[in-house]
């Protein structure tokens, strides 16, 4: 991969525009690598910095309340949740930027779209124990 100077590798959109349906908004933008030639090395670092997915929220709870019945006999009630304020976190990963042979312009790919959610929606857990 060879790098254009002077190119931003990030578009500037926000996080909250990103929609996988719609490839025209792009996390990276396409046109700061060109593809090198056959058996060329190209320019690019190892590792490029900017080229990380958007930012993960994830919020996770648990409680847990435990009443004594008697001296030795309890009631636990655990309840835990995942992603309770449900934030939806877009992933970009898993997409080559070398284009695949059917699409040889990486601008009309899916290149720095967003895949889908990385995490689930909200979801939760609830138990009940007696310890004795």
């Amino acid at each position: 991969m060879n790098l254009v100077s002077g190119k931003p590798i990030l578009t500037g959109i926000s996080r909250q525009d990103l929609d996988p349906r719609d490839l025209t908004k792009r996390w990276w933008t396409t046109d700061f690598f060109t593809i090198p030639g056959t058996f060329e090395l190209g320019n690019a670092p190892i590792y490029i910095n900017e080229l990380r997915d958007p930012n993960n929220y994830n919020d996770n709870m648990g409680f847990i309340k435990r009443t004594r019945i008697s001296e030795t006999v309890n009631i636990e009630l655990r309840g835990e949740f995942f992603n309770i304020f449900n934030r939806t976190n877009f992933g970009i990963g898993g997409t080559p930027i070398r284009p695949n042979v059917a699409d040889t312009n990486p601008t009309t790919g899916r290149f720095g779209v967003t895949n889908g959610p990385r995490v689930g929606a909200r979801t939760g857990q609830m138990a009940l124990k007696i310890n004795f």
